[in-house]
């Protein structure tokens, strides 16, 4: 294949190559070395895309900043100083915008979607039947909407689940914890299913209502889940973009996400407007080695946003964040303005840039 005279853009999204930096062990498995393997091959594609590439547009700051070690760590270009001052000028983050279908279901509804109640999944409806007696809110869910594998680290939703009070607090405050995502790595799933399950029962048995799903969930009914849920959880320390954030802030559900500028729907949702930003590692090094809580203070910050709020103090600060229902609002607005027009018309501007 040789270049011609057409404008190559090179639309990452994610940067596969980046788990290759680091290993530096002289010993490895046969497991390691095909990892290694496979990391090399990725990485020679990459940075032959960006060598090819006029523009390169990516997800996040995170995958910006691999990428531009891609092209300063590439030498097999004879021109490679002067190819990549000219790449890493033409990197752009592009978010992907809210799906279509999703758009429609999101903007023709009020906040409420009550419409939507008749397509909650069975579990979900047998869930709130237990709890509604006693309670009459719209938003009883606490949803965590990622696969089941150690990369998107469902594990943590279980963990701050724990340090926020566990049961009591789930019961104290009439929420329902929800896990939807399908079992990728079974081992892993199980322990995260089972230290879920035990975390929603008492010492005595009680159990408090909570919903798995491991299936496959069509826009409907995960509009009838989001329209339903106060907060969502993206738990990934990672992740290149995190559609689900931006589907869920549609529906009025705006999330709990990590803190560093990793996951990359954050930045058009918004870090402390849009969404709820916290330093979901510190929780995981500190449950892990049951060393210290310095992390209370931002538990503390949940749990108030959480609870309760008299409706007629929706300016009131609540520890770092304003009210949980100013957030909500921020991420709708954010994730139904950034639509596939808005989408391809910021594809366009960055190709009008390019001299």
């Amino acid at each position: 294949w040789q270049p011609c005279s057409a404008t190559i853009c090179y639309y990452n999204f994610r940067v596969y190559s980046s788990s290759s930096w680091g290993h530096s062990s002289s010993q490895q498995s046969d497991e390691e070395a095909e990892q290694m393997s496979d990391d090399q091959f990725y990485r020679e594609k990459e940075q032959l895309s960006c060598r090819l590439a006029d523009v390169i547009t990516c997800l996040s700051e995170h995958d910006k900043c691999m990428i531009q070690r891609l092209i300063e760590d590439d030498d097999s270009c004879s021109h490679h100083h002067e190819l990549a001052e000219r790449n890493i000028k033409h990197i752009h983050i592009l978010h992907p915008p809210l799906r279509g279908d999703f758009w429609e279901l999101a903007s023709r509804t009020n906040e409420t979607m009550e419409c939507f109640n008749h397509h909650l999944p069975p579990e979900a409806k047998r869930a709130i039947e237990k709890v509604s007696p006693t309670c009459c809110k719209q938003r009883l869910f606490l949803t965590c909407m990622v696969r089941l594998s150690p990369e998107k680290s469902p594990h943590l939703f279980v963990t701050l689940l724990q340090k926020l009070g566990g049961m009591d607090f789930l019961k104290r405050n009439s929420l329902i914890p929800i896990i939807c995502g399908a079992r990728s790595v079974e081992d892993y799933a199980k322990r995260v299913v089972d230290d879920f399950q035990s975390m929603c029962t008492s010492v005595e048995g009680e159990a408090w209502p909570y919903v798995i799903i491991d299936r496959h969930l069509g826009p409907k009914e995960l509009a009838a889940v989001f329209s339903r849920t106060a907060v969502n959880v993206h738990p990934c320390l990672y992740d290149a973009y995190g559609m689900t954030l931006v589907e869920s802030a549609a529906f009025g559900a705006p999330s709990i996400v990590s803190s560093g500028g990793r996951v990359g729907a954050v930045s058009l949702l918004g870090e402390g407007k849009g969404c709820i930003a916290v330093d979901l590692e510190k929780i995981m090094l500190e449950a892990s080695d049951g060393s210290g809580n310095s992390e209370a203070p931002m538990i503390d910050s949940i749990q108030a946003l959480l609870m309760p709020v008299d409706t007629s103090h929706e300016a009131e600060s609540l520890g770092n964040y304003t009210t949980l229902r100013q957030i909500a609002k921020e991420a709708r607005s954010q994730a139904l303005g950034w639509d596939e027009m808005a989408c391809c018309q910021g594809f366009i501007d960055i190709l009008n840039e390019l001299p």
